[in-house]
């Protein structure tokens, strides 16, 4: 089956890695996540008339945008998390857009996002917590754009560092029982589903704190 037109050439060396195994372990997920998509899709489309479906299909989606400061907060918290896992991906040799339970589209770095599921609560919004509690970010940091709430720049900066000082935070790996940043603890589930696709170990641990 060809590589999606996303991947460069190289990127079948990620692959090649887990093998046969990789290729089960897609299907499972697959099954996962796409029958209820699957068996609706039909339904949905019968009670559509076809105009309707045709002018559909030929409209742009629009950006989604935050409504209210935290959730515009979370947006970018949350987009700052995925680069950090997709560069924990790239670090221990995977195709980030190759996931399992998200699906896969252009542009969008599944595996990466995979990952960060465990970490988005852990990171993401207790970074959103800190910049509130502690002041770090006030309402004088935002600016409305129509329904629209975006940070400013100052905002924006004043985020970086609670986002920043939360992935720098030391905690005491659940597995291996050491101290580890949440940086590096990424990068750690990254080579732990490697050590579980190679059949290093028989299954995959997610990071769960104590």
């Amino acid at each position: 089956k060809s590589l999606p037109s996303h991947c460069r050439p190289g990127c079948s060396t990620s692959l090649s890695i887990a093998g046969d195994y990789f290729t089960t372990s897609m299907s499972k997920a697959s099954s996962c996540i796409t029958p209820t998509r699957c068996a609706a899709r039909p339904l949905t489309r019968a009670s559509i008339p076809a105009q309707v479906r045709c002018r559909r299909q030929t409209q742009e989606r629009k950006p989604w945008r935050a409504a209210d400061p935290v959730n515009a907060m979370l947006s970018l918290a949350y987009s700052l998390l995925a680069k950090d896992c997709t560069i924990g991906a790239l670090a221990v040799g995977f195709d980030p857009y190759i996931g399992f339970y998200h699906q896969p589209r252009f542009g969008r770095p599944a595996l990466a996002l995979d990952i960060m599921e465990e970490f988005r609560p852990l990171i993401a919004e207790s970074a959103v917590l800190t910049a509130i509690n502690n002041r770090m970010i006030t309402e004088k940091d935002f600016v409305r754009a129509g329904r629209a709430v975006n940070l400013t720049a100052a905002g924006r900066k004043q985020f970086f560092v609670a986002y920043e000082q939360r992935m720098s935070h030391l905690i005491t790996h659940p597995i291996f029982d050491y101290k580890v940043t949440y940086r590096r603890s990424i990068e750690l589930q990254f080579r732990i589903l490697a050590r579980y696709l190679t059949g290093e170990i028989e299954q995959y641990v997610p990071f769960m704190t104590r």
